[in-house]
């Protein structure tokens, strides 16, 4: 019998398919992330009942594909900074290129503005932004670009609040991640996810303290709460709860 390991590959329907292998999961689960499915299987899944389930589900899988986040116009606003896609008929074919607006240049009231240009096609057509390769691009263009921005105004902005409190880790790292804004080592490194400069500016600030919290409790107990309770001012938990309704434009 064959078993069914984790792996990447592309359907003809559904597209491109990373499954993963979780020795906790009890059940097959399908997701959407940006233009590619991410499949979650039960360790030693014969490969029958997983193709069973695609052939089972792929059409519901399919129609629930969210359409394409990014469009040519585009404007993202991000704290400090915001980011626009144009369509470009100078930019190499495939690909992007990135220019900025910088201090008396930006505009929309921001410090930068990162202007991301898509090539055209030599007809001048307009890409298909819905298309994996042009919407993963752009993805990761856009990430790239904000771990620019968080590094050039989030870290610095995270240094003066900890001085604020007299808290002082160790150093600051960003990186990016799906379902981490933030971490504390237990050496007094704080980490920053590039994500955090979409979020609004006190959305941000409370990350922040949430991890300047941890160089004193490491865990999220009772106590941990109450002194991250005090760095926002009293509105930890209203914060906690816009974060986790909060729509990030990148996946």
């Amino acid at each position: 019998m064959q078993i069914v390991k984790s792996c990447t590959y592309t359907h003809p329907g559904i597209g491109p398919i990373h499954v993963r292998v979780n020795a906790n999961a009890r059940s097959i689960r399908a997701r959407w992330v940006g233009p590619e499915v991410h499949i979650t299987i039960p360790q030693g899944l014969p490969v029958d009942s997983y193709d069973r389930f695609i052939d089972d589900f792929g059409a519901r899988i399919i129609s629930a594909k969210p359409r394409s986040r990014f469009y040519p116009g585009q404007i993202i606003d991000g704290n400090y900074v915001d980011f626009e896609i144009r369509l470009s008929a100078t930019a190499a074919v495939p690909g992007t290129y990135l220019s900025e607006l910088n201090g008396d240049d930006a505009v929309r009231g921001k410090h930068r503005n990162y202007i991301i240009n898509i090539a055209t096609s030599h007809d001048g057509l307009c890409p298909d932004f819905s298309s994996p390769r042009i919407e993963t691009a752009l993805n990761k263009l856009l990430i790239a670009t904000a771990t620019k921005a968080t590094a050039d105004y989030i870290v610095p902005r995270a240094r003066k609040l900890a001085a604020q409190i007299d808290r002082y880790p160790l150093g600051w790292d960003i990186k990016d991640s799906r379902t981490r804004l933030g971490c504390c080592s237990s050496n007094g490194i704080i980490t920053l996810s590039p994500r955090l400069i979409f979020l609004p500016l006190d959305l941000a600030d409370y990350i922040i303290y949430h991890e300047l919290a941890h160089l004193s409790e490491m865990n999220h107990s009772a106590s941990f709460h109450q002194l991250c309770d005090a760095y926002c001012n009293g509105r930890e938990a209203e914060y906690q709860s816009r974060v986790r309704a909060f729509k990030f434009p990148v996946f």
